[in-house]
């Protein structure tokens, strides 16, 4: 079957591999759409010897399960599923303490990350990361379920409700999924800080009423190139309309555009702002 695979010199291309078999407790998905998650990317840039060639990437993506493997039940061939990419595994620490998504070992067993990927025809996964796709959501908007739970978690985290302002520093893809996500949750009013344009028009055209959304194109995710931070502080303030208190361990200051990836919750007394991602525009 044909697979995008990572080449010796850290590119990818595309290739011919062996249909994946599903073993005990798995199940082999003929793929329908596979995103290209931002982590993909900084995987190509990881040494060989932790990501090596011939690698699959490709973990948000939907598929139609194809055969199941010895001792998998409740599921039949032919239903249309997406993936979370994890399996906690109940013992760690993280997963005693309540938070299954914060498992030691969950990733281990992951596609594209601990296994061979979704950027192919056919792929393996434990039955355990299957989930039933509603006849409403299409094969291709399915694969956008994974990041847009990343979106919607920071909203819930984030406390915020509809009645208060919000501000989104950073309109990357899960920038524009927490606007949608805002907006589907009735949050009339929003701010987009976004330093590149193309990102600030992706996030405008989320939201139809003109009101609903402010858009400033500012470096470094809210704090203007060579600005104070007192500037820094003023901007967020002009477009949430409150002042907001920044967490020691969360500075603007440091929500670098070329930064790694941050998230934070800027809470002011006037309303929160969720500060979702920061990261490298691509």
């Amino acid at each position: 079957m044909r697979a995008v695979a990572i080449t010796d010199d850290r590119s990818v291309a595309v290739v011919d591999i062996d249909r994946p078999v599903p073993g005990v407790g798995e199940v082999l998905l003929d793929v329908r759409y596979c995103g290209i998650c931002g982590s993909d990317l900084h995987m190509l840039g990881m040494p060989a010897e932790m990501i090596p060639a011939g690698h699959v990437l490709g973990h948000e993506f939907t598929g139609v399960v194809a055969d199941l493997g010895p001792g998998v039940d409740g599921w039949d061939a032919g239903e249309r599923v997406t993936v979370l990419p994890m399996v906690s595994c109940g013992e760690c620490y993280a997963c005693r303490t309540g938070h299954l998504n914060l498992c030691e070992k969950g990733i281990n067993h992951g596609p594209g990350i601990g296994r061979q990927g979704a950027y192919a025809e056919s792929v393996v996964v434990p039955a355990g990361m299957l989930r039933r796709l509603p006849a409403a959501v299409s094969d291709a908007d399915g694969a956008l379920v994974e990041p847009l739970a990343v979106a919607i978690r920071a909203i819930r985290l984030s406390g915020a409700t509809p009645q208060e302002p919000v501000c989104v520093l950073g309109a990357g893809p899960i920038g524009v999924l927490t606007v949608a996500g805002l907006r589907a949750r009735g949050f009339g009013q929003v701010a987009v800080v976004e330093p590149t344009a193309g990102r600030r028009a992706a996030a405008t055209g989320s939201a139809t009423d003109r009101n609903f959304l402010t858009t400033h194109s500012v470096h470094g995710f809210g704090k203007p190139a060579g600005a104070p931070e007192s500037e820094s502080l003023a901007l967020l303030r002009s477009v949430t309309g409150t002042r907001p208190r920044i967490p020691r361990r969360f500075p603007v200051s440091c929500c670098r555009a070329s930064g790694p990836l941050a998230a934070g919750d800027l809470r002011g007394p006037g309303g929160p702002c969720a500060a979702v991602t920061a990261g490298r525009a691509r």
